[in-house]
């Protein structure tokens, strides 16, 4: 189901259109409450393209990820419990219902800083090794040859450049 709201649909469209393909790609498995993040971050990425701020855009994800980073928000625990981080994006949203915008721009942060250290090819790779691996540790290894922490580190140093 795609919902469109109120942002420019510029924006909007390819945005949502973004979650079926990665779905696709994942097996399902980005639309999960672990991988959400992944799958906002992407989606974000490609909006911003299609809405023509895609390089403004990166500046802005990854300042906002430092400024999560400095909140302790920046990490792999945090942004796989995006029902918690994000807030219950299942929910229509009224009153009382907070939501974590910033959190979409941490998991772009995350797509960015693979694509930036290794490729667009081997981040399509990882997508597809997602729906394939048991868990994210699996897939990082198999596409990256490194482990969780190892990877969450580098994120780190990432956002902090």
């Amino acid at each position: 189901i795609l919902t469109v709201g109120f942002t420019p649909k510029a924006y909007v469209v390819p945005h949502e259109a973004s979650h079926i393909a990665l779905a696709t790609m994942t097996r399902g498995k980005s639309a999960t409450e672990e991988y959400r993040f992944i799958d906002e971050g992407w989606a974000s990425i490609i909006g911003s393209g299609f809405a023509g701020y895609k390089d403004k855009y990166k500046d802005e994800a990854v300042s906002v990820a430092s400024s999560e980073m400095k909140k302790g928000n920046l990490n792999f625990k945090t942004v796989r419990n995006w029902t918690k981080y994000f807030g219950n994006w299942q929910t229509v949203k009224r009153e009382g219902v907070k939501r974590n915008y910033d959190a979409y721009n941490v998991g772009a942060s995350f797509v960015y800083y693979l694509i930036d250290s290794y490729g667009e090819k081997k981040y399509r790779i990882f997508l597809v090794a997602l729906g394939k691996e048991t868990d994210l540790n699996s897939a990082l290894l198999k596409v990256y040859g490194k482990l969780e922490d190892e990877v969450q580190k580098e994120w780190k140093n990432y956002v902090d450049k």
